[in-house]
C-alpha cells in the first residue's frame, strides 16, 4: 500500500480530497440556485406589478458584494452548517406561507418552487456536513 508522509494510506487522503471536492460542488450548486430564487421573485414582481424588474449584475448587487467580503471569514464548521440547514428549512416554510396567501396562481407556484429548492439546499448541507466530518487520520497514525 502506498503511504503518504506520516504513515496514512495515500488512498485515504485521495478519498478525503474527493469528499472535500464533492462538498464544495454541493455548496456551489446551492449558491447558484439562490440566484434562481431571485429571478423567480423578479418574475413574481413583474406579474404582480406589471412593471419590468430584474436582478442587478453580481458586481452591482449589494448582497453579493457583502458576501464577497464576509464569506472568506466564515468558519465552515458543524455549528455554522447546522444554522444554514435550519435557515434553508425555515426558508421553505416561509415560501410556502407566501404561496398559501397568494391569490395569483403563477406567483404562488413560483414561491412553492423556491420553497422546494430551499429544502433541497438543506439536504445538500446535510450531505456537506457528512462529507466534511470524515477526516483523514492524523499524521503518524495508521487506520485499522
Amino acid at each position: 500500500m502506498q503511504c503518504l508522509p506520516g504513515g496514512y494510506p495515500a488512498d485515504s487522503a485521495v478519498a478525503f480530497g474527493r469528499m472535500k471536492q464533492k462538498a464544495r460542488q454541493l455548496l456551489v450548486r446551492s449558491g447558484h440556485a439562490e440566484r434562481g430564487h431571485g429571478h423567480r421573485m423578479a418574475k413574481a414582481a413583474r406579474l404582480l406589478a406589471g412593471a419590468a424588474w430584474s436582478l442587478p449584475a453580481d458586481d452591482d448587487n449589494p448582497f453579493v458584494l457583502a458576501m464577497r467580503q464576509v464569506a472568506p471569514r466564515l468558519a465552515l464548521n458543524d455549528a455554522f452548517i447546522e444554522r444554514l440547514i435550519a435557515a434553508e428549512r425555515d426558508g421553505d416554510a416561509q415560501y410556502q406561507r407566501w404561496a398559501d396567501g397568494e391569490p395569483d396562481a403563477e406567483v404562488a407556484r413560483l414561491h412553492r418552487q423556491s420553497g422546494a429548492e430551499e429544502t433541497l439546499h438543506a439536504e445538500r448541507l446535510v450531505e456537506v456536513r457528512r462529507l466534511l466530518a470524515l477526516q483523514p487520520p492524523a499524521l503518524g497514525t495508521m487506520p485499522l
